[in-house]
């Protein structure tokens, strides 16, 4: 029995490993790709800036949590164009101010390199919108209210 289950293990082991190394791979030269490279050549943009990429930014930055247009008041939205509008603004400023870089709502080289680190998919818990605080030093304090009942118990 113990050996049918080693030889399983190491059948199942070795399996894994071509995928292990094609998940770090890069291209043939040996240059590993960021799924965030369309980043680079919108350092140094700010408002008013209208070049391609920012609808990736504000894909990037809806994903995480940081952007949320309001599809509700009819008023023309840039949430589908390249346009660095306001509400990008905002979200970049919540970004680098939850990241603790200088808040300016510009894509400086610190928030571009940032951005472009890996990470997992799961959306961030945003410092200050009432998510989580940090308290004391560096501590993380997040409180659950719950009830099991929908009258408190007596």
């Amino acid at each position: 029995m113990a050996t049918k289950i080693s030889s399983v293990f190491f059948i199942f082991s070795f399996s894994l490993i071509p995928l292990l190394f094609h998940a770090t791979a890069g291209d043939s030269n040996g240059n590993s790709h960021s799924p965030f490279e369309f980043l680079k050549h919108l350092q140094g943009c700010h408002k008013g800036d209208k070049t391609k990429g920012f609808k990736d930014l504000k894909k990037y930055l809806k994903q995480f949590g940081y952007l949320k247009y309001d599809h509700s008041n009819h008023v023309s939205s840039h949430a589908n164009d390249d346009y660095f509008d306001h509400d990008l603004e905002t979200a970049l400023k919540k970004y680098q101010h939850n990241y603790h870089l200088n808040a300016t709502g510009e894509l400086d080289r610190n928030t571009v390199s940032k951005m472009m680190m890996p990470r997992c998919g799961v959306v961030d818990t945003i410092i200050g919108n009432g998510k989580a605080k940090l308290h004391g030093a560096g501590q993380l304090n997040t409180v659950f209210d719950f009830s099991f009942f929908p009258v408190s118990p007596k």
